[in-house]
């Protein structure tokens, strides 16, 4: 009887397709604030681990090209919500959810990154060199990646690797800025600390002059009408 009721219940049960969402809708911020019962710490936990198990429903798995990036942050936002100082939503952003395909997916996750990076910079700015990459390489937006580097160059979190300061005008100079990587890179020598090995150093103040040489050569050329 039990082998007969196994093979009835395959037989009636194969050709269904599972209604589970991929990404279910996120609960209003009045319903997260009744469920967190005055602990919010532990209802982030518990989402995390909700939002991580997207994609598995019923025991498939899903790709990511075909999550809702849009749902998936404003989940991101519920764990912002419930704890603002948190790293694991953002590690999320960039370390799992980045790996979908998908251009304006990626741009979504750019951005809540960027959001949620102003939103506590002190536990957070590393994140934006994780977004500069992904903007810079994969989304091939140079626009994009010096925007993100600006805005990391803009911290002044004590502590803060000096490659911070050199990505935006190292990224300017790439893109032909050369008067705005100029301003950057004088920007990134002014955050210069008695720890700051001397070749990054030496290598600032040859930028600095290497572009100072090629703008003087350029006004040259322009008042000359001759191309440098």
């Amino acid at each position: 009887m039990l082998m007969v009721q196994l093979a009835f219940g395959w037989r009636v049960t194969r050709d269904l397709s599972e209604q589970w969402p991929v990404v279910p809708e996120r609960p209003t911020d009045n319903a997260v604030n009744l469920v967190a019962f005055g602990d919010p710490a532990f209802l982030h936990r518990v989402f995390a681990r909700q939002i991580q198990d997207f994609g598995d429903t019923g025991g498939r798995s899903t790709r990511m090209a075909d999550y809702d990036m849009k749902a998936v942050v404003r989940w991101l936002d519920v764990l912002d919500q419930l704890d603002s100082l948190s790293q694991y939503q953002i590690a999320m952003a960039m370390s799992y959810f980045s790996f979908t395909p998908q251009t304006d997916d990626l741009r979504r996750l750019i951005d809540y990154t960027s959001r949620a990076v102003l939103a506590a910079p002190k536990n957070r700015i590393q994140w934006l060199r994780e977004a500069i990459v992904i903007a810079d390489r994969r989304i091939r937006d140079p626009k994009l990646a010096m925007a993100l580097a600006d805005q990391l160059a803009a911290s002044d979190e004590p502590g803060l690797n000096i490659l911070a300061y050199q990505l935006s005008p190292l990224l300017r100079a790439r893109n032909g800025d050369l008067t705005g990587a100029l301003a950057a890179m004088q920007h990134a020598l002014s955050k210069v600390r008695s720890d700051t090995p001397q070749n990054e150093i030496d290598f600032m103040m040859q930028f600095i002059a290497d572009t100072e040489k090629k703008l003087a050569e350029e006004a040259a050329a322009a008042q000359s009408g001759v191309a440098p």
